[in-house]
């Protein structure tokens, strides 16, 4: 049963979907002037030579169309031109189409809508028909029956997907329609492949993607590693650390087991930041796991100072324990290397620390911090390392780092 949506909705779903609609015409009409065939390029030449030709009658009809307007509509030429095709060609889309839209024009909708279901029968791949049932779902406030359209020009036309995954994005505003699209891309249709890395490359907002993919992600081929990674990446650095978590918890089948992920550092990080982000300087090396049983350890001068591990954190409200076991060869207590908890946010304040002690063999360590209430959703844990004032290099190794929730004071 569809569901009847709101005013709002419909307008939204016009706004979105139909833009699309009128951006792939005016598409469709650049790409035709780059084809090397004449019937397509340069329909008028084509028809010089030979008068009855279908694809040619049908494409200059296009063309006037959109250059007379409705003056061709009111003079029938649209129509005349449209069965001139049809008697060249009898199995033709286009021309059905043309048909439809001068009886669209005409007030005859049951009919429009007859020929362009014989249309799309006779062939899915043209534009035109599947817009104008595009459009007519939208009319009847149909959301899952307009993205049927919408993907089948997805799927049969390459050209336009560029062009028509902002307006996908765009409609997913609306929650209504947001849960139909979550479902399609649920469905693996062919081109979800290309949608993924258009938001991975191409998307100037992840805002309605947040909340998409991670729904929608599934089994899918598509669905790699790599491209779960650079979302949450992207995801991270448009701050909707909501979906980056969401994401990361779809891909790995649960959410993070422990505040800290990796904290042993026993495996290579497979999502930072929610993983472990390393820093990328000329003079620091860092190398995780350090060993065959995980650990991390970092060297750099020793009048460097660096962040060579950094993870985004999702602490709630409440007081914890940051411990940290590690040795590092810095005899200046005011010089340790040093961990922080700091809220995400510009000016966001560290709310944790945890000195190192000024020792060279590993040493557990441990300070109790507390998560506000306010302004302090997510956070980031890093380690920090301090110029020395000395020369040499200044090297350390990191056990483990964990993050215990504690209980409430009474």
């Amino acid at each position: 049963m569809i569901e009847r949506v709101s005013d709002r909705r419909k307008s939204l779903v016009r706004t979105a979907l139909l833009a699309a609609a009128t951006l792939a015409v005016a598409l469709a009409s650049g790409v035709s002037a780059l084809v090397g065939v004449a019937q397509t390029a340069n329909p008028s030449l084509a028809l010089r030579y030979v008068p009855d030709d279908a694809v040619a009658l049908v494409a200059d009809n296009d063309a006037r169309l959109l250059t007379e307007g409705e003056q061709r509509l009111a003079s029938g030429s649209l129509a005349i031109v449209a069965r001139r095709a049809l008697r060249a060609q009898a199995i033709n889309a286009g021309a059905l189409r043309q048909l439809a839209t001068n009886a669209e024009y005409r007030g005859q909708s049951a009919a429009a809508t007859r020929l362009l279901l014989l249309g799309e029968q006779v062939s899915r791949r043209d534009i035109g028909t599947q817009l104008q049932l595009l459009e007519k779902q939208i009319a009847r406030d149909n959301v899952p029956g307009a993205l049927v359209h919408y993907d089948r020009i997805l799927r049969t036309n390459a050209a336009y997907q560029p062009l028509l995954f902002p307006k996908l994005d765009d409609a997913s505003s609306d929650t209504g329609v947001a849960l139909n699209v979550v479902a399609l891309l649920a469905s693996a249709p062919p081109w979800l492949e290309a949608f993924l890395d258009w938001a991975i490359y191409d998307a100037r907002a992840m805002g309605n993607l947040a909340t998409l993919l991670p729904a929608a992600r599934g089994k899918a081929a598509a669905w790699t590693e790599a491209r779960d990674a650079a979302l949450v990446r992207k995801f991270v650095d448009y701050g909707e650390f909501r979906g980056a978590f969401a994401l990361y918890a779809s891909a790995v089948g649960g959410p993070a087991s422990s505040a800290v992920v990796n904290g042993d550092f026993a495996r290579t990080p497979r999502f930072p930041p929610i993983d472990w982000r390393t820093a990328d300087t000329a003079d620091l090396e860092i190398e995780l796991p350090a060993t065959e049983t995980g650990g991390a350890r970092y060297a750099t001068s020793a009048d460097s100072s660096a962040k060579p591990l950094v993870q985004l954190l999702a602490l709630r409200p409440g007081r914890y324990a940051l411990a940290a076991r590690m040795a590092h060869n810095v005899g200046d207590s005011a010089s340790v290397p040093r961990w922080t908890v700091t809220c995400v946010g510009d000016g966001g304040p560290v709310v944790g620390r945890l000195e190192a002690p000024p020792a060279t063999s590993e040493v557990t360590r441990s300070e109790t911090f507390a998560i506000p209430d306010r302004d302090c959703t997510h956070q980031w844990l890093t380690l920090e390392i301090r110029a020395t004032g000395r020369t040499g290099e200044q090297s350390g190794t990191i056990v483990w780092v964990r993050i215990a929730k504690l209980a409430a004071r009474s």
